[in-house]
């Protein structure tokens, strides 16, 4: 139960970051590599984390 929560509470942030990644793409090719930065970081991270 506890990880379900954590999980949507995860899917949501993803939904966001994904929306603002959407909206600032098309604008500046810097801030598009900075967000898939981000995103690979945090796919590190969750690979990292023992379950």
């Amino acid at each position: 139960r506890r990880f379900r929560v954590f999980f949507s509470f995860l899917s949501f942030q993803y939904l966001q970051s994904y929306i603002l990644y959407m909206l600032l793409a098309p604008f500046d090719s810097e801030v598009r590599q900075l967000a898939e930065s981000v995103q690979t970081n945090e796919a590190k991270k969750l690979k990292e984390m023992p379950v």
